[in-house]
């Protein structure tokens, strides 16, 4: 999907944050991000995620009209326990996270 949409001419901006929808004639036009970027199209796609006050609000003061839409869509993504493991405990072999756990488990 995401390759679709690139070859397709669309964008997909990570670490940014949206301070203010552009509005032209009630149509929405482009967004402007916190570090003063502006971006243009002829659609703008809003994926908030579930913490989204700010965007909300920002429709509210704009006067934008949202709608619930039937579905959501979440991505799941598995790991190996390995790969988590050495992430969290900053291991980097299964033996390494079970002597650390040993040592744990000997301090109590």
């Amino acid at each position: 999907m995401r390759q679709q949409i690139t070859d397709s001419g669309g964008l997909f901006l990570f670490e940014k944050k949206c301070v203010d929808i552009v509005l032209k004639d009630n149509i929405i036009k482009g967004i402007k991000t916190a570090d003063g970027d502006l971006f243009e199209g002829n659609a703008v796609i809003l994926a908030t995620g579930h913490s989204a006050r700010d965007i909300f609000q920002l429709l509210a003061h704009k006067k934008i009209l949202i709608e619930a839409k039937p579905f959501a869509l979440g991505v799941r993504i598995e790991h190996p326990q390995s790969l988590i493991d050495s992430i969290q405990y900053h291991c980097t072999t299964v033996a390494d996270f079970y002597h650390l756990l040993l040592m744990v488990l000997c301090s109590r």
